[in-house]
Formats: structure tokens, sequence, C-alpha cells
């Protein structure tokens, strides 16, 4: 990482690899729009206890936000631990290249967001295995709102700018120099809040619009113990074209 970042910011999201499937081909959103409500608070008023996941000392923002997400999906009951977090770091960083030793700090080069989630869907994080997931388009406001309300939380991937390391809210500045890719969820809408460093952090339209590069839905298994019944997404389709398109071992 550069010297000039904050100590207490760490980064560590590789640049996009494009999703094999779209999350709207899934879903009826004449039928799910009239229904999403004017605000989306899955995590309840900032009620569950998000974990930093050792992010303020490697860059491992892929794999912390998986644990933050399932905390989240499932209520505050799932905690995923510090070491399940590294141990997935450790183990996609080595297929990707160079495994991150955690002894040295050697190769903390992060992650690429489409790997981790293929590796918690394959190998799992913590015991828990991602049932499916799929690419939302996030030049496109209705899906953003659509989509956090009905998964749960969205995984997504930013190319933050210098101007984000004093804001309290994250805002697009035109013309700040680029600091790098972070990897977020985003929990809540009308409040919009995201995930990191073991905190919510608010964010305008704006930021998402200039500054999200990628992001993912996600099909946990808390979600879908909860939503196996849910009338706006085609889940047998869905979970038959994941299985079909997953990559090869």
């Amino acid at each position: 990482m550069n010297q000039h970042y904050p100590a207490i910011h760490k980064l560590g999201r590789l640049p996009a690899k494009p999703a094999r499937m779209m999350l709207r081909n899934y879903v009826d959103l004449e039928r799910a729009l009239p229904q999403v409500p004017d605000s989306v608070d899955n995590s309840h008023g900032q009620s569950i206890q998000l974990a930093i996941y050792l992010n303020t000392s490697i860059g491992d923002c892929t794999c912390a936000a998986v644990g933050n997400t399932l905390r989240v999906n499932s209520g505050g009951q799932q905690k995923i631990s510090d070491q399940d977090v590294l141990d997935a770091y450790v183990a996609i960083t080595g297929i990707e290249g160079a495994a991150y030793d955690p002894q040295t700090g050697a190769n903390d080069n992060g992650c690429v967001e489409l790997d981790v989630l293929d590796y918690w869907a394959k190998t799992g994080v913590g015991g828990d295995k991602l049932v499916a997931h799929a690419g939302v388009d996030m030049s496109d406001p209705t899906e953003v709102k659509t989509f956090t309300w009905l998964c749960g939380a969205l995984y997504i991937g930013v190319n933050l700018s210098v101007a984000q390391q004093q804001q309290e809210t994250w805002d697009y500045v035109s013309g700040s120099p680029d600091w790098g890719g972070h990897a977020v969820p985003i929990f809540d809408i009308n409040p919009n809040r995201l995930g990191t460093w073991g905190a919510y952090k608010p964010f305008t339209d704006a930021f998402i619009a200039h500054q999200a590069e990628e992001g993912h839905a996600l099909i946990t298994q808390a979600w879908l113990d909860a939503n196996k019944d849910n009338p706006l997404i085609d889940l047998d389709a869905l979970l038959t074209d994941f299985k079909s398109l997953e990559p090869e071992e």
C-alpha cells in the first residue's frame, strides 16, 4: 500500500472480472418495483455489530465483506471469525498466484471479488457456503435499491479516491486522485449505509454512480432459508443456471 494511506484504512480489491449472469434476468421488476419500500433497513438501525476482520492491518477487504454480509443476512446470529476470514484470504490469494503469508506479511496483494465469491460457493468461509451470486448493474439506481432490498445486501466493488480518506459520508468529488479498489457490502437505502472497517458508512447516490465498478447480489443460505418462497425471484432458474455456469474445478 502507498505510504500516504491512513493507517486505519486498508484496501485490497483487484480489478473486476465480468459477472457470468445478471440478477435482473431472474426478477420480475414490474412486479417488484411497487413493493420496494422507501427505506431499506437490513442492518436493523445499525444494531447488528460489524467486525473489522483484520482489514485495518491487511488488504483482505474482499473477504471481510463476506463475514459482515453473513452477520447482517443472519440477523446478527452468524459470526464468522477473524481466523475464518484470514484462512479464506490466504487460500484465495494462493489460487490467484501468490498466497498471503501471515507470518511475514508477504503477498498482501488483495483479491478479485468474483474469485472470492466463487471460493465462497465452492469451498465455503467459516463453514458457510454461498448458494449463488449474480451481477447487478451499479449504474442503475433502480437495480441497486431493488436488489439491496430483495437480497439483504449487495457485495460491491468501488474505486475510492483520496477524497474519501477524510469524508464522514462518502461522496463523489470530481478530480480527486485515485486511492484504490475496495470491497464493501451495501446494507441500507434511504439512509444509505454500507459496511467497512467494522462500521456503517453513509454514502451518496453520486458516490455509487461514479465510483462503483461492480456489484453482486448474493443468495446466502441464511437468506434462502427465509426467502425460498419469494415470488419476485425465479430462484429455480437462477440456481439451475448458476450451477451450470460455475467455473470448473
